[in-house]
């Protein structure tokens, strides 16, 4: 699927994605960068954003790199985007420490679509060099935020919680009482749906990154904060030690 539609392209019903578009442009923008640099974007589609961060001036001198699991989104990037390297890559395949590190290292609605979120990103960590920047945005799948998703959901016709996770009726139900109530939703994560939005718990990322990360003084946290009434999160860490 080439994003740059709902990024770009979209209707009104897409609002929330152009929100996100503009809060991650801003932060770039805002970003004290050296005059040359390698910036990575995982997950990215056709090379879109890549794009867009390559016309701000500062960035004028770098040199960008896209990588993406679908071989449809690498070529469309190709032909679009001369200027940009595009690789193949999975996320939910541990990163060893070999090869490139980038000075920016970027991942956007990525995280929740990987099996095990923690391996992906533990792999954006060993791809960014030692002071480089981390930026990521997930969604907010959560209490009332994840409800209001829900019911849009079906609203729309996209019987989320039929088609990509819960097949019995007590299951649905305990899932909307532990989005209502505002408890852990992760137990609901399912292998064979695709690893969609549903069940995914920003919060255990959170914690993850917390102790294992910044804790241990591999990662500081620069920026934090919610987009479009919170139903998005944004990060931006910088990586103070560690390979």
């Amino acid at each position: 699927m080439d994003h740059r539609k709902k990024y770009i392209e979209g209707g009104p019903l897409e609002v929330s994605h152009k929100a996100r578009l503009r809060r991650i442009l801003n932060i770039l923008g805002d970003l004290d960068v050296d005059e040359k640099g390698k910036f990575a974007d995982f997950d990215c589609s056709s090379g879109f954003i890549l794009n867009l961060v390559s016309q701000i001036p500062k960035y004028r001198n770098w040199k960008f790199f896209g990588f993406d699991y679908s071989k449809e989104n690498l070529s469309r990037g190709e032909k679009r985007f001369s200027h940009i390297k595009f690789n193949e890559i999975d996320l939910n395949v541990p990163d060893k420490g070999r090869g490139e590190k980038f000075d920016i290292v970027t991942s956007f609605e990525t995280l929740e679509h990987v099996e095990d979120y923690r391996t992906g990103f533990r792999n954006l960590y060993r791809k960014t060099k030692p002071g480089g920047k981390i930026l990521i945005s997930v969604p907010n799948e959560t209490f009332l935020q994840g409800f209001v998703k829900l019911i849009g959901r079906y609203l729309r016709g996209d019987k989320y919680l039929d088609r990509k996770m819960i097949n019995t009726w007590r299951e649905k139900v305990s899932y909307l009482s532990n989005l209502i109530t505002n408890k852990d939703i992760e137990k609901f994560r399912k292998k064979g749906c695709g690893f969609s939005h549903l069940g995914f718990d920003y919060r255990n990322l959170e914690n993850y990154i917390k102790e294992n990360y910044v804790s241990q003084n591999k990662l500081s946290l620069n920026k934090k904060g919610g987009v479009f009434l919170g139903f998005y999160k944004v990060y931006l860490f910088e990586k103070t030690n560690g390979n």
